[in-house]
């Protein structure tokens, strides 16, 4: 473990940042050896901000699993990771 109890490697990063921040944080989750990505975009299909929300425009959800996928990591979009969670718990 690192100096702030941050794991030194991950499986998995999950993030919930504009769709911009993306390069970035590939870069930062193949540093920790991450294979996966959850992404969040915080907004809701109508574009509304929604803490819950998953929702990106056509252009931009191909534009981010193209990101991710060019680097070898895996992109997850949907469904919500704590939804997802709460089901199999």
């Amino acid at each position: 473990m690192s100096g702030l109890g941050a794991p030194d490697a991950v499986d998995m990063v999950y993030v919930f940042r504009p769709p911009d921040e993306l390069p970035g944080v590939v870069e930062t989750a193949q540093a920790m050896g991450a294979t996966c990505i959850g992404y969040q975009s915080g907004r809701s299909e109508d574009g509304e901000r929604d803490p819950d929300g998953c929702w990106l425009s056509e252009r931009d959800a191909a534009w981010a699993r193209d990101v991710a996928r060019s680097s070898g990591i895996t992109f997850v979009e949907r469904p919500y990771i704590l939804n997802a969670i709460r089901r199999i718990t």
